[in-house]
């Protein structure tokens, strides 16, 4: 099964083209804008690198977010675009999901994503023995939170694009480890393809993994007031 991945969600642009258990192409790149203008130039010199066409691909995986809102509907709008256009599968992952598989499994430490929002809060998500709790916080707020977790006193491991700009404000004590990076397009390929291959059908695993945007807080930009006037009027 080739899977082709991206993510052009938080603070750069990944991208991994999967065949089973070896990956056959992989780029990562910090960057804070032009994801739009890279994406599809690489996913093209990707694919002739390793002697590939579109149609070759089995399935397309994009993460969803949180994140940058831009950044989240470039990869999005490829992603339903080369789905639909192949007549592949698409399949959705939040990038919280993709922190966590990165972090691993070798701790039984807390864990704690922390993916950056260009804004003063970042997206947080605390995952503990099963439970799932997530906010949108200013790095000051983020230890009053935690604090309200039962760890049993165990310091939480810190995964993401945000770690650095959250690390300063958290006591040393409450951090066992920190990992600040992107999203890795290889692990994001990995985890659609264990969901592609557990599902006995594929409508079912797109179904269960959309391609909708994943946001932690609305967005800044609203309507124009005579646009909402308009709308109201012909919803009346």
């Amino acid at each position: 099964m080739l899977i082709l991945a991206f993510d052009t969600a938080t603070g750069g642009c990944g991208l991994a083209v999967l065949d089973g258990d070896r990956v056959l192409a992989q780029r990562r790149e910090a960057m804070s804008r032009g994801q739009a203008e890279v994406l599809i130039p690489w996913i093209g010199e990707a694919l002739a690198e390793i002697g590939l066409i579109p149609a070759d691909i089995s399935a397309i995986a994009s993460t969803t977010g949180p994140g940058a809102f831009t950044g989240i509907r470039i990869g999005l709008a490829a992603a339903r675009g080369l789905a639909l256009a192949l007549e592949k599968p698409g399949i959705g992952i939040g990038c919280f999901d993709v922190f966590a598989a990165m972090a691993g499994k070798d701790t039984d430490c807390p864990l704690l994503v922390a993916v950056e929002s260009k804004r003063a809060e970042l997206y947080l998500e605390a995952r503990y023995q099963g439970d799932r709790q997530q906010q949108a916080l200013a790095p000051a707020d983020t230890a009053k939170w935690l604090n309200t977790i039962d760890t049993g006193g165990k310091p939480w491991h810190l995964i993401g694009d945000g770690v650095d700009r959250l690390v300063k404000d958290l006591d040393p004590a409450l951090v066992a480890g920190c990992e600040q990076t992107l999203p890795d397009p290889v692990i994001l390929a990995r985890l659609a393809q264990e969901r592609l291959t557990a599902g006995t059908d594929p409508a079912d695993v797109v179904a269960q993994n959309p391609l909708n945007p994943i946001y932690i807080r609305p967005a800044d930009a609203k309507p124009a007031r005579a646009a909402r006037v308009w709308l109201a009027d012909t919803d009346a």
